[in-house]
């Protein structure tokens, strides 16, 4: 009824990718994201829709590893989100996160890290400094620091993090709970 480039028809191909990607079928999901974003750059150009679709698909090969073809299209949701939401708006953060743990993965620890500290600083900005997404990044950040070789650096970030957890979402959370792992870790080290 729609037309094929429709943006709800768009809609439509990225949730069933998201449903596929999910289940873990990425070949079956790759396509329709990627169609799904060419009718989105098309139709909307610059706009949250599109660079969410990127970065969806982005996500997507970055579980299959295609770590090439997954960082332009990191850049560019960041860039659109940056343009669209402003520098300091947990959307841009979010995607300045992924790209970090793109970098990181990639052993590109110079680039990752001020990303992963303008995350941070975003966050506690935005949601304050005892909101557990905030502590979520203080643990990216810390192993990107443990991962460098920074352990005194690291430290304390998983220190403040897990105290976070525990008084707000409590001792037996996942999220405290997998905290509480890391520092064993690194003390271990």
């Amino acid at each position: 009824m729609l037309g094929y480039k429709h943006p709800k028809t768009a809609l439509n191909m990225h949730n069933l990718a998201e449903l596929l990607s999910g289940k873990g079928d990425y070949e079956s999901a790759e396509p329709l994201y990627r169609n799904a974003l060419e009718i989105y750059e098309k139709v909307l150009g610059e706009h949250p829709d599109t660079a969410l679709s990127m970065s969806h698909l982005a996500d997507l090969l970055y579980e299959k590893g295609d770590y090439e073809g997954a960082e332009p299209l990191y850049h560019r949701a960041l860039g659109i989100r940056e343009k669209v939401f402003g520098s300091e708006h947990l959307n841009t953060a979010s995607s300045m996160e992924h790209l970090a743990g793109l970098l990181k993965a990639k052993g590109d620890y110079e680039g990752a890290e001020p990303l992963f500290r303008r995350v941070l600083v975003i966050r506690e900005k935005v949601l304050g400094h005892e909101h557990p997404d905030t502590a979520l990044s203080m643990n990216n950040l810390a192993a990107l620091l443990s991962d460098k070789g920074d352990y005194e650096g690291a430290e304390p970030l998983l220190h403040r993090a897990l105290d976070i957890c525990e008084r707000v979402l409590g001792h037996e959370h996942p999220h405290t709970k997998m905290l509480r792992e890391h520092l064993e870790i690194l003390k271990s080290l």
